[in-house]
């Protein structure tokens, strides 16, 4: 996906916007915060890369984050709960 030809900078606002509103998404789904507020930013700056970034994510995505992140938070647990048991039973 070809999303500027203006720079580093611009690109990773660009996939900053899009991060942080799959985190703000996350956590509104949570019940962690309210529903993300949308900015309107100018255009013409990295701001409005920033901001195409953010409207560029689709339930999709945000479903399928939600689905990683649930993954990744059972996986943890279980390698928490293992470390428990062997530090319990004496073992390294």
């Amino acid at each position: 996906m070809a999303v500027s030809v203006m720079g580093m900078g611009w690109t990773l606002a660009y996939y900053e916007g899009r991060r942080d509103r799959i985190e703000t998404e996350l956590a509104s789904l949570a019940g962690e915060s309210e529903r993300p507020y949308k900015q309107c930013y100018p255009c013409a700056t990295k701001a409005s890369y920033y901001q195409k970034g953010w409207h560029s994510v689709t339930p999709a995505q945000v479903a399928r984050a939600q689905q990683q992140a649930e993954k990744w938070r059972g996986k943890m647990q279980r390698i928490i709960s293992d470390l428990i048991q062997r530090k319990a039973h004496g073992s390294r």
